[in-house]
């Protein structure tokens, strides 16, 4: 903020210095500043305006001793103010400019509603939390979410029955806005729950937008800005109110955002999470392995397949119900494309292999990603390793009956061998390279 020379108000407004005879004075006339020295109850008041607009932490003695000269002096500094018709430098005297500002600060002040905090999702609207949120937040002591209190530096732990935050779902590269409304003066801090086996890109990130001064960390279409932390989401200063906040999300996850002033806490998570992502066109595998015992399993020599991949599909489905490729992107057509770990949802964006595109969860609940239970009459893995995360998702979602291609790590073989024994069938096989199985 920058102050010239007759920048004044003919009258001061603020409940603070208004009607105060040497304030107002010091308002309109050059010859009635205010200098080091000087004491009364006009200088316990320019002592209190320096204290809740810029935390100067200087007794409010009504003495214009050295700390009030420094205070005034450091105010002055970081607003510009100077008199440029005779000075090249702030100086420690208050007179027309500095009470003008002052006044002005306090007056904004005032001027902030008392109601309660209240942030509202603007885009997208608000979604109603359900019991599985909670468990975000029964993270470990060392990665809860803190939540600042209505006093600056007071931290709590959040209140995990759902009454205290609302939720937003957003795809990857999208930006959300947020409006926070009687919060001016306060914060936004966010934190971003990392899952398991994370393919290490941040999830979201608050921002600012008309924040000019400070570099901002973009997420929305590709990550850009300086490295900072896994888990941070952003740090913003509550300005104004209304205060438009936006969110920027890249991956799936889930980011977890405390707002915090003095009149009210609330909490926000934004759920990212990919849409359903439709399986490749084209034929399906034509050529055989010749390594099978059954000719279920493809071999390479494929003309056209989707993304270079031939060998290890399936040659036969056994079902008329949804066919899902859990691990990989593009395979086989007519399947589509999940992953079963939340963490493990990158995939090279086709055609592009240097950017990333998002694979959908099949534990998303979301009605129109969802892979229910029994729901799945072919699945197909290829070069993805055989977690725990995938066994349960296998035997969630397989149909009866169901048939299970798998080609990859030969250490995969007897992991599934042993997860499905005497409950599945061995349909074919190519020793440490492919396996089919069929459950009845």
């Amino acid at each position: 903020m920058l102050f010239l020379a007759g920048d004044c108000r003919m009258a001061l407004q603020s409940k603070l210095f208004s009607g105060d005879p040497l304030l107002e004075s010091a308002a309109m006339r050059d010859q009635a500043h205010i200098t080091p020295g000087a004491r009364g109850p006009h200088i316990g008041k320019i002592q209190q305006a320096l204290a809740l607009v810029d935390g100067a932490a200087i007794d409010q003695d009504q003495s214009y001793g050295p700390a009030t000269a420094s205070a005034v002096l450091a105010y002055k500094k970081k607003r510009g103010i100077i008199n440029f018709s005779y000075q090249t430098q702030p100086d420690d005297i208050v007179g027309k400019m500095t009470i003008a500002s002052l006044d002005a600060e306090l007056l904004e002040r005032e001027r902030i509603p008392t109601g309660p905090l209240i942030v509202r999702p603007v885009h997208p609207g608000a979604r109603p939390p359900n019991v599985a949120d909670s468990a975000l937040f029964r993270a470990p002591a060392g990665n809860r979410l803190a939540v600042g209190g209505p006093t600056v530096g007071a931290t709590a732990s959040l209140d995990l029955n759902l009454t205290g935050f609302q939720k937003i779902r957003v795809p990857p590269r999208f930006t959300a806005t947020v409006e926070i409304l009687n919060g001016a003066g306060g914060r936004v801090v966010g934190r971003n729950s990392i899952p398991p086996s994370d393919t290490n890109a941040k999830i979201s990130w608050a921002f600012d937008p008309d924040d000019k001064l400070l570099p901002v960390i973009r997420l929305n279409p590709e990550p850009i800005g300086p490295a900072t932390a896994m888990t941070d989401a952003g740090f913003v200063r509550i300005t104004k109110s209304p205060f438009q906040l936006k969110i920027d999300s890249y991956k799936p996850g889930d980011g977890l955002f405390d707002f915090s002033a003095e009149n009210g806490l609330s909490n926000l998570h934004v759920e990212v999470r990919a849409p359903k992502m439709t399986g490749p066109s084209g034929p399906a595998p034509i050529t055989v392995n010749p390594r099978g015992k059954n000719g279920l399993i493809s071999g390479n020599g494929d003309p056209g397949v989707p993304g270079g991949v031939s060998g290890g599909r399936p040659m036969k489905i056994v079902g008329s119900r949804r066919k899902i490729n859990l691990g990989g992107e593009h395979e086989t057509p007519g399947f589509e494309d999940y992953t079963a770990s939340l963490g493990f949802s990158a995939c090279p964006d086709f055609p592009d292999r240097n950017h990333r595109a998002f694979r959908p969860w099949t534990e998303d609940r979301d009605p129109s990603v969802f892979v229910s239970d029994g729901e799945a009459s072919d699945i197909c893995i290829r070069n993805t390793p055989v977690t725990d995360e995938i066994l349960a998702v296998i035997k969630r979602i397989k149909a009866s009956p169901c048939r299970l291609t798998f080609s990859g790590r030969p250490d995969a073989f007897t992991t599934l061998k042993g997860a499905f024994s005497g409950e599945a069938s061995i349909a074919d096989e190519i020793i440490d390279e492919a396996i089919v199985l069929d459950f009845p």
